[in-house]
């Protein structure tokens, strides 16, 4: 890791982070697109109720020996704590609806780019504001799958993303938590809200499991929950701290780009436009850290 970062010309924490933040992409794309398929099976509200719960345990178990401390954390900043947990029902809930009303492609691509959007507009950066704009604007007229809502849900789930890494960094700052320590705490109102929903469309949910076997939905959703929630979550939490969640959002512009390249290798849908441009907005938006570490590398030699 040493070697590697002054090669770089990256401190040792950065390139953690930004190696995170690479497992991250390839993890997400990956997941969005199995999400996008069991969308045609399972309720959005069904996918979201049982990936959460999978992650809450799991993270609770994985910290237990800090679980009252964690928790007290609630108490000693109530309005944060809830803050924090309302942006990311925003995101993980508007993220699924979007997925599976549009495409996979589609969802992220809008989503992600409208992060960088925010990070390029606190930083004061109008070139790359208006290209991830623009691109936004593009992927609603040459996607097919996506409409008007789909585009304002996928837009509102980027916006969500965006605050949720803000807040999520200062609370985990301000009570000298780990990134583990604020997973444990933040799914609550996700698990709330989709327990009464289920609760309000039983009827449905029980003719769901009769369809498809209890055991096999159980085996699904806690896999969709290891995969699309679990390891997303420890990567991106990670990476936020170890690179600012400006970077990070610039660097997670890159998951449209993967998933076009995924669904092309292995679907055969390819959409070389949108994986072009995709990819040349990723490169400008990381073009000042990519440029810096040419240069570190160049000088080097």
């Amino acid at each position: 890791m040493n070697i590697f970062s002054k090669k770089l010309g990256l401190t040792k924490k950065e390139v953690l982070g930004y190696s995170q933040s690479i497992i991250y992409i390839v993890t997400l794309s990956i997941s969005t697109i199995w999400v996008e398929h069991l969308g045609n099976n399972f309720s959005t509200v069904f996918l979201l109720f049982f990936s959460t719960l999978t992650a809450t345990v799991f993270f609770n178990l994985f910290r237990l020996k800090k679980i009252i401390r964690n928790h007290l954390t609630i108490t000693k900043s109530p309005l944060l704590w809830v803050k924090m947990n309302f942006y990311l029902l925003g995101t993980w809930s508007l993220t699924y609806y979007t997925t599976i009303h549009s495409s996979a492609t589609s969802c992220l691509s809008v989503i992600f780019l409208v992060l960088a959007t925010c990070a390029a507009i606190q930083k004061k950066q109008k070139l790359k504001t208006s290209l991830a704009v623009i691109l936004v604007i593009a992927i609603y007229f040459l996607s097919s799958k996506m409409t008007v809502f789909t585009m304002f849900t996928g837009v509102l789930a980027g916006i969500s993303a965006y605050f949720y890494s803000i807040i999520s960094l200062h609370y985990a700052v301000k009570h000298n938590m780990k990134a583990l320590d604020v997973l444990s705490i933040r799914f609550y109102f996700i698990l709330l809200l989709t327990i009464i929903i289920i609760l309000i469309y039983r009827h449905e949910h029980i003719l769901l499991i009769y369809q498809h076997g209890l055991i096999t939905i159980i085996v699904t959703l806690i896999l969709l929950g290891i995969i699309n929630m679990i390891l997303p979550n420890i990567l991106s939490q990670n990476a936020v701290y170890n690179i600012n969640p400006q970077r990070f959002a610039f660097i997670v512009s890159f998951v449209p780009v993967t998933v076009y390249f995924l669904r092309g290798m292995f679907l055969r849908q390819w959409s070389i436009s949108m994986l072009i441009a995709c990819l040349l907005a990723s490169i400008i938006l990381n073009f000042e850290k990519i440029n810096l570490i040419i240069r570190t590398n160049d000088t080097k030699r």
